[in-house]
């Protein structure tokens, strides 16, 4: 429902919008994100998409609805590539 980047574009907090489920009808929350991210960086997963987060250093979930990702350098098109359907959220 929300999202925030730092001055020096290191850090994007985005917080979840309430009532998100999937098709199996479980809500949607941050560790699912965080397993999404981390399954497609993941080199024994060999995910097709996995470039697209290299400069992800960390997925911290500090609560259900809030995801905060640490990069390890500017990483302009973050926004694009979240949106993109070769990370969708599983």
């Amino acid at each position: 429902s929300d999202w925030s980047i730092n001055d020096d574009r290191t850090e994007y907090t985005f917080t979840l919008r309430d009532g998100v489920t999937f098709h199996d009808g479980s809500e949607l929350t941050s560790s699912d994100v965080q397993y999404t991210i981390e399954r497609i960086t993941d080199p024994d997963v060999g995910a097709r998409y996995s470039g697209v987060f290299t400069s992800v250093e960390s997925v911290e979930t500090p609560d259900d609805s809030t995801v905060v990702l640490q990069m390890s350098e500017r990483y302009n098109p973050l926004l694009r590539q979240l949106a993109f359907s070769g990370t969708a959220i599983i």
